[in-house]
């Protein structure tokens, strides 16, 4: 009969052999804690775009010559709205501001209450702040807030113009957003403002936002503007979807490379096992049904010792692997995904997974390292005792 007896059995033959067991249970670790890491990131990223690609416009117009973009004529939004289908043309002005002392760059957003409404995820600041107020200041996200504070500009932040004129910006206020991944580095000023510390002439914007009520007429429109000029660019919101996808694939593809040489290693070692006993386990197999064992009850307890092992080393590496995405935020392995440059603040990773991650972590490592415990611990029990001993 099975009882707590079997499991002190267990627990004491995994001392008695337990240089051999730690060693197996620290590969076990380190591939669960690089299988799970890589699933967290997974899993942020994945939720990140997700949310990103929701709040994204049905088309976006913009101008490039020579492969580089520039800035947009206003008038085409009249162009534009002539084409039937199309709701509403809203103009954008947002870029790039390099912020040297800290080598980062951060992303300013042009904002007039009046337009919020085409960034979904900074819906909040229109209704937190009154624009009215925001002609001469800011309003920043956590990563800009860190590095500012870090650079000594609690209050205030000096821009410098294309005109190398400086100029002056209050800091009012620190918002964060649902995705973490859009609004972490981005800075937020009035649209006057935003042109003036871009160099946007007046009568031009970044690019305009399209919105199409029928879905279906996207495609359609967006060909119509394409003939407009040829040096329009459209992007549709499946266009950016399939970009961010290919970009996520590619990222995915490079951490297989590293992941497919530490699961290598794992099944050397589970190949060792399969293939055959050492002397000594079959010396205990044999005593075990010597002294009156049955061949269940001995694979159950070789089940108990390597379930020990992979469940113990699987709840570890998991622990391994949240502090390390979480708190850690990833160091170096999120680099795989989000690059090498450190242009943009620090992208904290948002904890969201489901038991499945978990599961697919768990059926990828501790069943195929128990398979491996008893498979040959099944050919020698079920081998006659006089032979085994001999």
């Amino acid at each position: 009969m099975i009882n707590r007896y079997f499991l002190e059995f267990g627990l004491t033959t995994l001392y008695i052999n337990k240089t051999k067991n730690l060693f197996i249970a620290g590969v076990l670790t380190f591939l669960v804690f690089l299988v799970m890491s890589f699933m967290f990131i997974s899993s942020s990223i994945k939720y990140e775009l997700k949310t990103v690609s929701s709040s994204m416009p049905d088309i976006i117009v913009s101008k490039t010559i020579a492969s580089k973009q520039r800035d947009i004529e206003l008038d085409y939004i009249y162009k534009i709205l002539d084409i039937k289908g199309v709701k509403d043309v809203i103009p954008r002005v947002w870029g790039f501001y390099r912020f040297d002392k800290a080598g980062v760059n951060f992303t300013i957003i042009g904002l007039d209450n009046f337009d919020y409404d085409y960034i979904k995820p900074l819906k909040r600041i229109a209704k937190l702040y009154n624009f009215n107020d925001l002609n001469s200041s800011m309003i920043v996200g956590e990563g800009v807030k860190k590095i500012l504070d870090k650079a000594y500009y609690k209050d205030e932040f000096s821009f410098i113009t294309p005109k190398n004129k400086i100029k002056n910006v209050k800091i009012i206020g620190e918002f964060d957003s649902d995705i973490s991944l859009f609004s972490n580095d981005v800075i937020v000023l009035k649209t006057a403002l935003a042109k003036e510390i871009l160099g946007i002439k007046k009568n031009y914007v970044t690019d305009l936002v399209v919105e199409v009520p029928n879905k279906d007429e996207i495609q359609t429109i967006a060909t119509k503007i394409k003939l407009l000029n040829p040096y329009i660019k459209v992007l549709t919101m499946d266009d950016i979807n399939q970009k961010y996808q290919e970009i996520f694939d590619y990222k995915s593809g490079v951490f297989l490379a590293l992941f497919l040489v530490s699961i290598f290693t794992f099944f050397i070692v589970v190949s060792e096992r399969l293939s055959g006993v050492s002397s000594e386990e079959k010396k205990e197999v044999a005593i075990l049904k010597a002294i009156g064992w049955k061949i269940d009850e001995i694979i159950y307890i070789k089940f108990i010792e390597s379930f020990y092992v992979a469940s113990i080393s699987f709840i570890l590496g998991c622990f391994l692997a949240l502090f390390y995405v979480y708190v850690l935020d990833g160091v170096y392995l999120r680099d795989i995904f989000l690059g090498f440059s450190d242009f943009k603040p620090s992208f904290e990773f948002v904890y969201h997974t489901d038991i499945s991650v978990y599961a697919v972590g768990f059926f990828i490592t501790v069943p195929i390292y128990v398979a491996s415990v008893i498979i040959p611990s099944w050919r020698v029990a079920v081998m006659d005792v006089d032979e085994v001993l001999r």
